[in-house]
């Protein structure tokens, strides 16, 4: 069996400062990987913090991909690894999600967007209606994040492909 380092970034974002917010990120994501770690996952809405009013104040609006998702492909290409970047998107037809993104060494691996808004989202996110979840080489991942069952659902699968916790 092969064994996997994870990291979970600890990081409280400053709203309004996006540009610092990616800044201090990708300076923790790349001492993460620095250390070694393969996945590094940063939290929800990281970029730019959570509680919004409006979309105004979520603005600028970003797609996937992106300029904030063009930076952490470079890390994620340098160090070899993967990362997941919480932040706001918004698609093609101007509707906004809160999104998590994978992004891996060849670049954007794949898309979370809450299904389930929360707190203020339902001021600004719409809810993703996709039937569909990512699953890849690190198991089903855009399960809900911060529970048990995120766990449950991606434990088995690493089983499958061999990997176990460091």
């Amino acid at each position: 069996m092969s064994r996997v380092k994870v990291a979970a970034v600890q990081f409280e974002p400053t709203l309004f400062d996006k540009e610092c917010n990616i800044s201090r990120l990708l300076e923790v994501c790349e001492q993460a990987a620095i250390s070694g770690a393969r996945l590094i996952v940063t939290p929800e809405m990281g970029t730019t913090g959570y509680c919004w009013f409006d979309r105004a104040e979520v603005a600028p609006d970003e797609p996937v991909p992106g300029p904030t998702t063009s930076r952490f492909a470079a890390l994620a290409k340098h160090h070899g690894c993967h990362i997941v970047v919480g932040m706001p998107e918004v698609d093609d037809d101007g509707i906004y999600f809160n999104s998590a993104v994978l992004i891996g060494p060849d670049g954007i691996v794949g898309r979370h967007r809450n299904s389930h808004p929360y707190i203020s989202e339902p001021k600004w996110a719409h809810r993703s209606r996709w039937k569909r979840r990512l699953v890849d080489r690190w198991g089903l991942w855009g399960c809900t994040r911060g529970h048990r069952s995120c766990r449950r659902a991606v434990a088995p699968a690493w089983g499958r492909a061999g990997v176990r916790p460091a």
